[in-house]
């Protein structure tokens, strides 16, 4: 179980929050790359799991 202290997102606020859109998150949610909570037709992304998915998929840089 997550850490019910855990802050959890929207999925709206979750695309915000790596300026993509709701359509690339709900893609990421339904491929299971992003892990969530469904709390009946409701979507919730941890934060940790966001900064997670994030990272996964970072590249090397600018110029690279």
């Amino acid at each position: 179980m997550t850490n019910p202290s855990q802050k959890l997102l929207t999925v709206r606020e979750a695309a915000a929050a790596l300026q993509l859109s709701s359509k690339t998150i709900y893609r990421a949610v339904e491929s299971g790359d992003l892990p969530h909570h469904r709390f009946g037709r409701a979507v919730r992304i941890g934060l940790a799991d966001l900064e997670a998915f994030a990272n996964r998929h970072r590249s090397g840089g600018l110029f690279q």
